[in-house]
């Protein structure tokens, strides 16, 4: 589960210290007969050496890796390689349990289906007809949210404020109470704009509790885990659902890795809230067995009774744009490689995790690794076994210049976390000497055009993807990549938005200066008992005081309630209610002393260098306020 507040990220690094293989499945039939191959056009015999040696040139990058090449038949190789655990050498093995994170969601999906199937859940029906009375209280739209809607994650809703997960056991809470407590705000109409949500997916879980009258992990082990035989799977936020997994989980040690580096993250294990959309941990095996459910082939789906089903189920319910390229189908990405494949990526707190298969052939690829946000294997590898994407048809007419800043639209709008789309999910694209290539300038990579909206983005490390270029009537430009949108900001208005910033950031740093400068000349005038300019004047340098105070506590409360939750801080209602509430109060006082300036200004007879302190002081002191109010850091009800 991709969770916000890490976007801002860390420096990564590992060493790897060795490897093992578990013992494989191939098809001998197949090996036998030769030519059978992947989509890449690698055939099954060649798999271990590709494989082998894709893994080896990556070595001083990783930490573990367990991974497996299937088909609807067959496991045609799988591999765990490196160290659960670097420092006590516990090396992975068919034993090891990894996080799947956000791959969790097809437990949601394949749970939805199975509901409709049985024609108890409508996918495009109003989804209130599924939730208690009021269940949903901050809707902005009247266009109904619709099951199909959640899947695609056009829902309409922002990002998750309050905590979603918790390292204190004692804080879990159930799947009801974590949605409510951590609703977000809709701020799109549904069906208008991708962006993807861990609430949205996890109200569908809670549908299927409505719907179903069973606790969703009850649910998924009574229809899912125990028809497909995953004895080495659990679901709970804590694992409770499975004593062995528990306690191989205390058996892996997380690394966050970039640049032959690496960072120790120790267990990483939080309790998720909203635990449908990515608490599910297991080993490789079990992995695979509910991966290789989805290319069954012509047989009966584990999944569902019908045949058709499953068919439906792969059915494209979004396309990129316009065209009939596919994107999404009932909650599993649809990706360009060599040919299109299927699946879901997922990352938690300290793994990665993916699976991905060609619906076509039946061929597919399970990763899993104790790295946070590692591409190099989850998504480098789809390369090796599904070919490189290619557009035969390419045509490129016009190549408009893309450099600019983009912001992601899975952001928020509303509440105090308003500015956080400025700080952490900028993706500034600039010109090369090539009209149709530009570069990100914050991290490497290239985006590549490929058709007059088509683009290629490669991270350079793994991580390929498309992006499809659409433009508004009002002129608007936004890029449609798999899991969310991403929009041009204008240039003059981000300007501004940046400058209000560093404006709020400057009168906090210089009110600061001006009370130590203020009190240390009221101290040597006390003192040295020198004789003031009056009662006015002396009322006029509290004042100064307290306005100078004011905006370095609206600072220390900005600091409190924006800036230490990406660091990993907490983010509750009633620990960021009290803040919201004075910074809303603080806000006002420069308004009243411009009035108090206005009525007594004729009385003040001080310097024109007083006069123009003071002028200063109250011009800081609106600038703290304009940001409040336009960022709306008071407002902790709506997010």
């Amino acid at each position: 589960m991709k969770k916000w507040k890490r976007m801002l990220g860390f420096i990564m690094t590992v060493v790897l210290m060795g490897s093992v293989l578990f013992p494989i499945s191939a098809s001998a039939a197949a090996i036998e007969e030769g030519g059978i191959s992947v989509p890449s056009g690698i055939e099954y015999s060649e798999l271990e050496g590709e494989i082998t040696e894709f893994i080896n040139q990556r070595k001083s990058g990783m930490a573990s890796v367990s991974l497996a090449v299937f088909d609807k038949d067959e496991t045609l190789y799988a591999v765990n390689e490196g160290y659960a655990d670097i420092d006590l050498a516990v090396k992975a093995d068919e034993n090891t349990v990894y996080e799947w994170g956000s791959v969790s969601k097809l437990l949601v999906w394949v749970s939805v289906m199975q509901l409709e199937e049985q024609g108890l859940i409508d996918l495009n029906a109003d989804i209130r007809n599924y939730l208690p009375d009021g269940f949903l209280t901050k809707l902005t739209y009247d266009t109904p949210i619709t099951m199909t809607h959640l899947m695609n994650h056009t829902a309409g809703f922002q990002e998750t404020t309050y905590d979603i997960e918790v390292t204190d056991l004692s804080k879990l809470v159930g799947l009801e109470k974590a949605l409510e407590q951590s609703e977000p705000a809709q701020i799109y109409e549904p069906g208008t704009v991708c962006a993807y949500s861990n609430w949205g997916a996890s109200l569908a879980a809670y549908m299927v509790e409505t719907v179903s009258g069973e606790d969703f992990c009850d649910y998924v082990h009574g229809h899912i885990f125990e028809p497909l035989g995953l004895k080495h799977t659990s679901l709970a936020p804590d694992c409770s659902d499975n004593g062995w997994v528990k306690e191989q989980r205390q058996r892996l040690n997380c690394y966050s890795i970039y640049d032959n580096q690496y960072q120790d993250l120790g267990k990483s294990f939080a309790y998720i809230l909203l635990y449908p959309s990515g608490a599910a941990t297991g080993t490789l095996g079990d992995f695979q067995t509910f991966a290789k459910a989805f290319v069954s082939g012509d047989g009966q789906c584990p999944f569902f009774k019908e045949k058709d089903t499953i068919k439906r189920m792969l059915k494209a319910t979004s396309f990129y744009g316009g065209s009939e390229l596919k994107r999404n189908a009932h909650g599993l990405w649809t990706l360009q490689y060599g040919v299109d494949i299927m699946g879901h990526s997922g990352n938690t707190a300290g793994c990665t995790a993916s699976l991905f298969f060609d619906p076509v052939c039946g061929v597919g690829v399970v990763v899993m690794t104790n790295e946070l946000g590692e591409t190099a294997f989850n998504y480098g590898l789809l390369s090796l076994i599904f070919g490189a994407y290619e557009n035969k048809e390419a045509v490129i007419k016009n190549s408009p210049d893309q450099s600019g800043i983009y912001t992601s639209m899975r952001t928020f709008n509303k509440g105090f976390t308003r500015v956080y789309k400025y700080m952490g999910s900028l993706l500034p694209l600039s010109k090369t000497e090539d009209s149709t290539v530009f570069k990100p300038a914050i991290g490497q990579g290239t985006l590549t055009q490929v058709t007059d909206q088509m683009y290629w983005m490669d991270n350079e490390n793994g991580w390929e993807y498309l992006m499809y270029r659409t433009e508004g009537d009002d002129g608007s430009i936004r890029f449609e990549m798999m899991s969310q949108d991403i929009e041009k900001e204008n240039s003059i208005a981000f300007g501004r938005k940046i400058m209000l910033l560093f404006l709020m950031l400057f009168s906090w740093l210089a009110a600061g200066v001006f009370l130590i400068v203020l009190l240390s000349r009221w101290i040597i005038f006390k003192t040295q008992k020198r004789s003031g300019l009056g009662a006015w004047n002396k009322r006029l340098n509290v004042i100064k005081i307290v306005m100078l105070s004011a905006i370095l506590i609206e600072g220390v409360l900005i600091y409190y309630l924006v800036l230490l939750p990406l660091d990993g801080g907490s983010v509750t209602l009633n620990a960021t209610a009290w803040k919201c509430v004075l910074l809303g109060i603080l806000s006002i006082l420069p308004i009243a002393n411009l009035g108090i300036m206005i009525k007594k200004g004729k009385n003040f007879k001080g310097t024109a260098k007083e006069r123009r302190n003071s002028v200063i002081i109250e011009a800081m002191g609106l600038l703290m306020s304009i940001n409040i109010w336009y960022w709306q850091f008071y407002n902790f009800w709506s997010c």
